[in-house]
């Protein structure tokens, strides 16, 4: 892909996130526990998640010495400032500790918190997800988004329910019953990586994601902005809600199911 400021950069993070999957994971056996703290058995992560982890680091670290990086596992709380990678080594980690093969390693590049490239990898389709100024492009192929979609034709998906956050859940479960009546069918995928990718490939139509997780939503939004998909953004509660839609028809049902549910909430 071309970006003469960040071609080295982009090259980097295209090896790395595959040779990192086929490195430390794929064939191997992997252990699961629930995070420390955690009384929720969704707060799982496994030895994977941190050998990924430790390993990207290590290589952001040897070959651009002095920028920041944030990532889930080991440095969550770093400030998205100057040069920053952002990291999930494995995003859905509670389907890949199932055997369940939606889940995917993502990353962002910011310079002053400004989203410069995204790059994702799906390893079940063996798919690398590149997005940066130029657009997207899906394993060297450039791609845009199908815009002619139908709402009642539309598949939707919705991140997890927050159970940990009764009001966002609360707002998650109403929308999904509203949105059920308008599109083809509402789903949950159990990964941010997975659902944006789907969309920007045209499979899924829409997806709504509740989080504060730079991690989680940065890397994906970026990659469907970049596919022509269009986007919504608020905050309800303290919460960063992300809508990425095929079409501006399927976004605004998106939002009127938000704006007039949670009105009703307050």
């Amino acid at each position: 892909m071309e970006n003469c400021e960040f071609t080295k950069e982009i090259n980097f993070m295209k090896k790395l996130v595959v040779t990192a999957y086929k490195k430390i994971i794929k064939g191997k056996p992997f252990t699961v526990e629930i995070k420390k703290g955690s009384i929720f058995n969704c707060d799982q992560v496994t030895d994977k998640d941190l050998a990924i982890e430790k390993y990207i680091k290590e290589k952001i670290q040897e070959t651009f010495p002095g920028d920041k990086i944030i990532a889930e596992e080991f440095s969550a709380k770093e400030k998205c400032t100057g040069r920053s990678w952002i990291l999930d080594p494995i995003d859905g980690t509670v389907n890949f500790a199932h055997n369940i093969a939606m889940w995917g390693i993502q990353s962002a590049f910011t310079v002053d918190g400004d989203c410069k490239f995204a790059v994702i990898y799906i390893p079940s389709l063996d798919e690398l997800y590149v997005a940066d100024s130029t657009g997207l492009k899906i394993n060297n192929k450039k791609v845009v988004v199908n815009k002619d979609v139908p709402l009642g034709g539309s598949l939707l998906s919705l991140s997890s329910f927050e159970i940990k956050n009764k009001p966002i859940c609360e707002l998650q479960q109403q929308m999904y019953l509203a949105l059920a009546q308008k599109v083809a069918q509402v789903k949950q995928l159990g990964s941010s990586s997975y659902e944006y990718t789907q969309v920007a490939s045209s499979r899924n139509s829409c997806y709504v994601i509740f989080t504060n997780n730079i991690w989680d939503y940065l890397p994906g939004l970026f990659v469907c902005k970049q596919a022509g998909c269009a986007v919504f953004e608020t905050v309800y509660k303290g919460k960063q809600m992300c809508a990425v839609a095929a079409n501006e028809e399927i976004l605004e049902a998106v939002k009127k199911a938000y704006n007039t549910i949670s009105k009703k909430l307050k």
